[in-house]
This record gives structure tokens, C-alpha cells and sequence, in this order.
């Protein structure tokens, strides 16, 4: 029957078919307007009609939790796992007020963990573009945030009088010549040398990591990042495809142990 996870971001609400792999990822809208039946009614029409054996949900937007709960209520034998800082996921947050830490920066750190087999730095180019540093211990102990790629184009469209707003698509391979790629180059070279900075400054503070980059805007900036990084489009599903299989292996050893 299979499990379902969801990540609901600020932007695109992925869920997909969680299996042996990860099967089937539909990208939604997180902004469109979405009624009960017609979200089950693409859902089945994607996965079937199947009722599936349990579900994990990693919410950025608290608002939006409730619906797709409803909708896993209505498709799976167990109410769903919600991700966050309490939830059992075979790593520790080492941080001040870890209860204010994004459940997408939890999975990511999770799939990291298990992919670099030790220290590690998620660089996720999001709606918001923020680095995720695990220690050798399994631990989140620190990282960074600053406005993602998108973001940034929307607020040189808002705040000022004449710059027009732009779409990220190709990226210009030089410095601007007129407005749209000087935009372009500023925002692309400016991102991407922040992050560089960010990942000397993790360096000295946490020692050499192994960089993992992920995220909606990764494949538009991925290519002027000078340092050495493993690309994975789909961090955070793989994190809560693991959070899952851990949930599941604990009830089963407290089940066991209770008799």
C-alpha cells in the first residue's frame, strides 16, 4: 500500500508516493486555492485509490496544516506523523528555542546526515535560502538564513520605482549589460558569494563538512557555486521518507515491549 509524505513550503507543496523509493512526486501550488475532493481527486488519480498505511507531513506553513490533514485522514489507516522538533528522527537539535526550527530544515538535516555518514551543510535555495549544519554526533547546531533568489527579484519589483520584476530563469553567464541581466547577474553572483562566505565561516566554526545543496532555486544557481557539493533535488522527501521508517520501527518496539 505505501506511505504518503507532504512538504508544504512557502511555495510548492510536494507529496509524493513513499514506497522502497520515493515514487511519483506531485508538485502543487501552495498559494492556488484547493478543495477537499479535487486535492483527494488528483491525489488517487496520481496514486490510486488505495488506502495507504500511514503518512508524514513537514509544514512551513502552520495555516495550510490542517487541510492536508483532513486529506490524509481521508487515505490513510493511521493519522499522519507532523514534523517537528519533538518528533522522533534519530538526530538532535542542538539550538536555542528548537521549537522555532522549519520541519523542512529538520528532514534535510535528516537525509544529510544519512547521505554524508556524518558532518554535513545543507544549503537549500528556497523561498528562503538557508544552510543546515550537522555535526559528526548527529546534531543540528547551527545555520544561517537570509531572502532566497525568488525573493529578492520580488523585492526590487516592489520597493522600487522603475526596476521591472523578473522571472528566475537562464542565468546570465557575465555582469549585467542592461537592467533585466544586471538584475539577473547581482542577485546570482550576490547569492552565490553569500553562501560562499557563509560555508568559510561554518568551516572555521564547525570544521570541513561535506555540502549539500537542494532546493526550487538550486538548479538556477547551482553553477556559479565554486565549491565542491553533492546536488539532491529532493532532500527533504528522502528526510521524511527516514523519519517515517523510524516512527514506524519505534511503535513497533514499544508495541512489542507492552505486549
Amino acid at each position: 500500500m505505501g506511505f504518503i509524505a507532504i512538504d508544504i513550503g512557502n511555495t510548492t507543496t510536494k507529496i509524493a508516493l513513499v514506497e522502497k523509493d520515493i515514487k511519483n512526486i506531485l508538485r502543487l501550488n501552495s498559494n492556488a486555492r484547493m478543495d477537499l475532493e479535487n486535492c483527494l481527486d488528483i491525489i488517487k488519480k496520481a496514486f490510486g485509490d488505495s488506502v495507504f498505511e500511514g503518512s508524514i507531513i513537514s509544514s512551513v506553513v502552520p495555516e495550510k496544516t490542517p487541510f492536508f490533514v483532513d486529506i490524509l485522514n481521508n487515505i490513510s489507516e493511521r493519522p499522519p506523523v507532523i514534523l517537528d522538533h519533538e518528533t522522533y528522527t534519530g538526530i538532535k537539535i542542538r539550538l536555542k528555542n528548537p521549537e522555532t526550527l522549519g520541519a523542512d530544515r529538520i528532514a534535510n538535516a535528516v537525509a544529510a546526515y544519512d547521505i554524508a555518514y556524518g558532518k554535513a551543510v545543507v544549503v537549500d535555495f528556497g523561498t528562503a535560502t538557508t544552510t543546515t549544519v550537522i555535526n559528526d554526533k548527529g546534531e543540528i547546531i547551527c545555520g544561517t538564513i537570509m531572502p532566497g533568489v525568488g525573493m529578492m527579484f520580488q523585492a526590487l519589483a516592489e520597493k522600487t520605482g522603475r526596476l521591472p520584476q523578473i522571472i528566475p530563469g537562464s542565468p546570465v553567464k557575465e555582469i549585467g549589460r542592461d537592467t533585466r541581466s544586471s538584475i539577473i547577474s547581482g542577485i546570482t553572483y550576490g547569492t552565490a558569494g553569500a553562501v560562499e562566505r557563509i560555508l568559510e565561516e561554518i568551516e572555521r566554526d564547525a570544521g570541513r563538512c561535506a555540502i549539500i545543496v537542494t532546493g526550487g532555486n538550486a538548479a538556477f544557481i547551482r553553477e556559479f557555486l565554486r565549491f565542491k557539493h553533492l546536488y539532491v533535488e529532493d532532500l527533504t522527501l528522502r528526510g521524511l521518507k527516514l523519519i517515517l521508517e523510524r516512527n514506524r520501527y519505534e511503535s513497533a518496539k514499544k508495541r512489542a515491549f507492552t505486549g
